[in-house]
């Protein structure tokens, strides 16, 4: 039995995938800047066209799309990296900064400035290079802690001293923050970052949107100003009513996340549910095979 043929696990949220699927039923084409409205969001939705996922086909990859449509359209079971009580209007519909992004030096100083500027300790990770070495230089004599490679993030995100978390929309990450109860800063970038952050801004209200108007491939650059960042920093991390009711949001999505999780709450009885079918399956499987 290959179960890779019955079961799909995406990686993104249940509104992404809603939107995705309508602009390939509806897809038009168009300036980038224009403004277009997406048919088929519950709660509607207008972006500008050069926010949208484009097709795979743009960066040669149309063949791998279409079989990941297709794969979708014959699975017999899709799991999602999201819960019911943060999406339950869009997971009814759908039932009817990662290791890919890289920053360029002139972003990454324009960042370090706009950090620099709120006065508040820092937590950068970076990759190995030109960066690595640059931010390790700036830091120094400033509370930060520079972590080049990987980091736990989860841990960090989970330390009550983190109050905000600076990201560029994968929905991993998009997660592991808001189970933290953690406001963010979003940083799209391609794909479905834009949907993400939409999810963040507008929907759960629980983040500050740096001002990304345009996708950016592998090899292309938009830099951001350390004014824009500082901006959206401060927005997050800042005192006044705006901040704490984000707080306050955040916090409640994030106890919603862990009920979730917990005996009885819907990602554990959903899981279960799952489990057993899939169990169910492969009785059934080994019961004919006996038989034979």
């Amino acid at each position: 039995m290959d179960i890779s043929k019955l079961l799909i696990f995406h990686g993104t949220c249940n509104y992404s995938l809603i939107v995705m699927e309508s602009l390939r039923r509806h897809r038009s084409a168009g300036p980038e800047e224009e403004t277009v409205t997406i048919p088929d969001v519950p709660c509607g939705l207008e972006m500008k066209r050069g926010q949208l996922p484009v097709s795979w086909s743009r960066v040669g990859l149309a063949e791998y799309e279409a079989r990941m449509v297709k794969a979708d359209a014959d699975s017999d079971g899709v799991l999602i990296n999201s819960f019911d009580e943060m999406e339950s209007q869009f997971v009814e519909a759908y039932k009817s900064f990662g290791t890919l992004e890289r920053l360029g030096l002139r972003q990454a100083m324009e960042i370090g400035e706009a950090l620099k500027g709120t006065g508040r300790p820092v937590v950068w990770v970076v990759k190995q290079g030109e960066i690595e070495s640059w931010v390790s230089r700036f830091g120094e004599g400033l509370d930060w802690l520079v972590i080049v490679g990987w980091a736990p993030q989860v841990v960090i995100l989970s330390h009550k001293a983190v109050g905000g978390f600076m990201t560029h929309r994968g929905w991993n990450s998009i997660i592991e923050g808001l189970c933290a109860g953690v406001p963010m800063v979003t940083w799209p970038l391609f794909g479905e970052q834009f949907l993400n952050e939409r999810v963040v801004v507008e929907v759960l209200k629980v983040g500050v949107g740096v001002g990304i108007e345009v996708q950016t491939w592998w090899g292309e650059e938009v830099v951001m100003g350390r004014e824009e960042i500082g901006v959206a920093l401060e927005r997050v991390m800042g005192i006044g009513e705006e901040g704490e009711e984000r707080r306050k949001r955040v916090r409640e999505v994030g106890e919603m996340a862990k009920k979730a999780m917990e005996v009885g709450g819907s990602s554990y009885v959903n899981m279960t549910v799952f489990i057993e079918d899939v169990k169910g399956y492969v009785k059934k499987e080994n019961v004919v095979v006996n038989g034979l």
